[in-house]
């Protein structure tokens, strides 16, 4: 999502601009990361049935951002749906495949109701399992 931001908004920070003459074939996102939020209901819902621990991901999201804001491009799911806005120009086709039992499975379920707003070949699998993860 990072990539296919800057391609509809280059990151200022980012001193190439990638410019496409024509749209990408497809994009596919499995289990993205939208958000570093920890209130999603998933988080705890799913807490048994996911590999990836709060804490873990609390460090995981702090070493990823380091001195970085919170911005549309580390955390997609912040952006108004606007941003996405001419995401066809950039992508033809996107898969996004995101697990039942994951703990951010609530962000993705957010951000594909965004994204099917903005562009109208998006395909969204998720894979409903009732079985824990065993550690």
């Amino acid at each position: 999502m990072s990539l296919l931001s800057h391609i509809l908004h280059p990151h200022p920070q980012v001193p190439t601009k990638i410019t496409l003459d024509e749209p990408l074939a497809g994009a596919v996102l499995i289990s993205p990361w939208l958000n570093f939020r920890t209130s999603d209901e998933t988080i705890k819902s799913n807490a048994s049935t996911d590999i990836v621990a709060v804490p873990a991901g609390n460090r995981w999201s702090a070493a990823f951002l380091g001195n970085s804001p919170k911005d549309n491009y580390n955390q997609p799911s912040m952006a108004d749906p606007s941003w996405f806005s001419d995401l066809e120009s950039a992508v033809r086709d996107i898969l996004i495949w995101g697990g039942g039992g994951e703990i951010l499975i609530a962000g993705i379920r957010e951000m594909v109701a965004k994204l099917k707003g903005a562009h109208k070949r998006i395909d969204y699998v998720e894979e409903v399992s009732t079985f824990p993860v065993v550690y």
